[in-house]
């Protein structure tokens, strides 16, 4: 049985969440109902509805939830040891986790990733800049300039979104992840490394 990590059946609003979260991935966004996911938890469409008053308040809860756990994912991921490569690798697949989760666990994966970004991408407007921030520190870390740091952690926030948007299964984004972080991250050695090394004057 599907449920959020951490998020054990015992209150009623654990249940309506562990309900939504099976119920959408069964049915999709579009095709779940609030009868389907009150049904799924047992409790009355009164008790629902006390709770959550439509089936977006339902989701954006959802979505708060799966934000919730990435941000701890993403957390623990930053102190991954290794190169830049490395630790940007560690902390991208998991800003990107549930993604990979949506995809792995339901065929309406992309349904509910699209849902997702339009009902809730205002409220993930602090976490983005967490994660920039956590990127920049990253990048800086291995010696990649302040300023450069700072750009190139919003070009990678701004790409994540088409990164999966294409992909058919967890694997196949999980492998377009990876392809990206490597080019990017040697992009920026390769940079870093010329603007570190002095620059030869011209003489006559």
């Amino acid at each position: 049985m599907w449920t959020i990590p951490e998020l054990v059946d015992t209150s009623a609003q654990a249940r309506i969440m562990n309900a939504a979260f099976r119920c959408f991935a069964r049915y999709g966004y579009a095709r779940t109902g609030m009868t389907d996911i009150a049904k799924e938890a047992g409790v009355s469409r009164t008790a629902l509805y006390n709770n959550y008053p439509n089936l977006e308040d339902v989701f954006r809860a959802l979505c708060e939830r799966v934000n919730q756990g990435v941000r701890q994912a993403v957390i623990a991921a930053a102190a991954t040891q290794g190169d830049l490569a490395t630790r940007l690798q560690a902390v991208i697949a998991a800003r990107v986790s549930w993604a990979f989760e949506a995809l792995h666990l339901s065929e309406h994966g992309h349904e509910l990733i699209d849902a997702k970004n339009a009902l809730c991408g205002k409220a993930g407007a602090d976490t983005e800049a967490q994660f920039r921030g956590l990127l920049t520190r990253i990048m800086t870390d291995a010696g990649v300039s302040q300023g450069t740091a700072v750009s190139a952690a919003t070009v990678i926030v701004k790409c994540i979104p088409g990164l999966i948007a294409d992909q058919k299964s967890e694997t196949d984004a999980r492998a377009q992840v990876a392809q990206f972080v490597r080019v990017f991250a040697a992009g920026l050695q390769a940079s870093s490394s010329s603007a570190r090394q002095p620059k030869r004057s011209l003489s006559r």
